[in-house]
């Protein structure tokens, strides 16, 4: 009897013991995860403010609107406070990714869009139009260092919802490893069974959080290549399963490297978000998805559907309908390649994916602006 209640004892002091460690391993990963989704939302701001520094300071440039000017200031004031604060947030990690860097480029941007106004503010002043091509080289600098700024916010972004995943991970298995242990805590203490299920719960709701930030394109949006894929794969298997059709669109936008040579790269995101949205707004079910596909390319999933070709031309028409980026006067454009797929086991995926492309450049080689249906 006496070596049986030395035994219990034994086992439950063991049982409080790991409960410790336990409550310790996912307060600090709490503590972590809220710390990482502070500094991935504030590195977003921070792209968002550069990106729209920059649009405001060339609207200014173009359509002479005090309005853009006075929002070119409020912007670089917006994004120096948010630099500010992730260094804050920053000084206490290791390592703390280089965050002195985003304020180099600020001053350096800061420089150079003052250097221009002044240049703006002559010209005018001397009665004629401002010359873009004498200020292309400050106007060149100034793009680079927000474009540096974006990037370092994107990777700022990509390293912490990575870091923030590997230490759920590293947690989940933990307590994986424990698990014989959590039996015996059941019998021990009903309490620590309580917390261990609210802690699951806080990790899935997190969980969440991160798939969400990883399914996103960070541009328009709309859903990434990766949650693309994904669907396509769950859509892929389901039409197989319940022998369903399954229809999908490759979208490319026509002569997109004009836009880009002509009025910008930061004009052309502005063109890729106006186009997300047209696309998106010509989608009626919750089950249909558009995608950035990559660069100019989009991609429509439709589950279940005869209408994809009907569909396709809506949103042929709708971008058509969207403010032109070209000088001459063209019309914005995109070619669409439709695929009507009978999902089989025979059937590659890769392959049906390469016809609907070709569909889709027969389009472009036709004179763009056109929908195909791929030859499946």
């Amino acid at each position: 009897m006496t070596r049986i209640v030395i035994v219990l004892s034994v086992l439950i002091f063991a049982l409080a013991l790991y409960s410790n460690y336990l409550s310790n391993d996912t307060l600090k990963f709490r503590e972590n995860t809220e710390t990482h989704l502070n500094i991935v939302t504030v590195a977003n701001e921070i792209s968002s403010y550069a990106k729209r520094a920059e649009g405001h300071l060339f609207l200014y440039l173009m359509n002479h609107d005090s309005v853009d000017r006075g929002k070119f200031f409020k912007r670089m004031q917006s994004l120096k406070v948010n630099i500010d604060l992730i260094k804050d947030i920053l000084k206490h990690q290791e390592p703390n990714y280089h965050a002195d860097e985003l304020m180099d480029f600020h001053k350096k941007a800061l420089t150079y869009g003052e250097k221009i106004l002044q240049q703006y503010d002559a010209d005018i002043s001397n009665g004629t139009h401002f010359n873009f091509t004498n200020a292309k080289e400050d106007i060149n600098t100034f793009h680079s260092a927000t474009s540096d700024i974006r990037r370092k916010a994107v990777k700022m972004v990509e390293q912490f919802a990575g870091s923030l995943k590997n230490q759920q991970n590293q947690t989940i298995n933990n307590l994986n490893t424990g698990k014989w242990l959590v039996l015996l805590i059941v019998i021990a203490c009903v309490g620590l069974l309580v917390m261990i299920s609210i802690m699951a719960k806080r990790m899935s709701r997190l969980s969440l959080q991160l798939k969400r930030f990883s399914y996103v394109d960070s541009l328009t949006g709309i859903a990434n290549r990766r949650a693309f894929e994904d669907k396509l794969n769950m859509e892929w298997k389901r039409s197989l399963r319940e022998k369903t059709n399954l229809s999908l669109l490759l979208i490319d936008v026509d002569s997109f490297k004009l836009v880009n040579d002509s009025r910008g790269h930061h004009y052309g995101d502005e063109c890729l978000i106006n186009i997300a949205r047209a696309l998106q707004g010509c989608l009626k079910r919750p089950t249909d998805m558009v995608a950035r596909y990559g660069g100019e390319e989009f991609a429509i999933i439709l589950p279940n559907t005869s209408e994809a070709m009907m569909v396709a031309e809506q949103c042929r028409k709708a971008v058509t309908k969207l403010p032109s980026p070209f000088e001459d006067g063209k019309i914005l454009s995109i070619t669409i390649g439709v695929g009507d797929i009978t999902v089989t086991p025979e059937l590659d995926k890769e392959m049906v994916i390469e016809k609907i492309d070709e569909a889709l450049y027969r389009g472009k080689a036709e004179g763009k602006n056109k929908v195909v249906l791929a030859n499946l």
